[in-house]
């Protein structure tokens, strides 16, 4: 199957393959150059014209996490990324005996968590798409975030209510004034805004954005 919206498989497999890498860790990928082109002109453009990339064949991410990275390249091939279970947020749980009948299937504790873990990962795959001018993973980044917020309701646990909180300082820290998300961000903190309160540091992030 080809990349959903973009180019058949015969017109870019033969093209040449340029690394992209982060300083968050260690590996690289490879993707086509022709295929990036057809995705993300911005960073083809690093490539094509007089930079150190079209040299080395090689860009290096230095505000980007390793893992959205990642996502962006699965995107390009399939037209959808992976979502992620884990963050560096996420604190091991004891591991408890269960049936097999149980095991089987999260508990509904276990989504709320994962809904949580999960917020991040998309912000950030937002994030990347608006600083290099994505604009078809922009609007999927847009809808999953926004999917899993309404699906979590108000933040209830703690967890939740810190991933929110991380996700508000991200949005209004890394996104343009203008931008539609931190907007739709600060409606959802105000129908939420009593569980929010709970946790010192919304009240800090609420000095530093009047908009929240």
């Amino acid at each position: 199957m080809a990349p959903r919206e973009g180019l058949p498989f015969v017109e870019f497999l033969g093209s040449d393959t340029v690394e992209l890498r982060t300083t968050s860790g260690s590996g690289s990928w490879k993707i086509h150059r022709k295929l990036l082109e057809s995705k993300c002109k911005a960073l083809e453009s690093a490539f094509s014209n007089d930079f150190s990339e079209s040299t080395s064949g090689q860009y290096t991410f230095n505000e980007t996490t390793h893992d959205t990275v990642a996502r962006f390249i699965e995107w390009c091939y399939k037209g959808e990324y992976t979502d992620v279970e884990l963050t560096p947020m996420e604190v091991p749980q004891p591991e408890q005996k269960k049936s097999k009948s149980v095991e089987s299937e999260p508990t509904s504790g276990e989504n709320k968590t994962l809904q949580a873990h999960t917020l991040l990962c998309h912000l950030r795959v937002y994030i990347f798409s608006d600083t290099y001018l994505v604009p078809e993973l922009n609007n999927l980044a847009f809808g999953k975030f926004t999917a899993v917020l309404r699906d979590m309701g108000k933040p209830n646990n703690l967890d939740e209510q810190l991933a929110v909180i991380d996700c508000l300082s991200l949005a209004f820290s890394k996104l343009p004034q203008h931008d539609t998300l931190p907007g739709w961000m600060a409606q959802y903190a105000a129908w939420c805004l009593s569980n929010l309160r709970l946790q010192q540091n919304f009240h800090e992030l609420q000095l530093e954005y009047e908009d929240l």
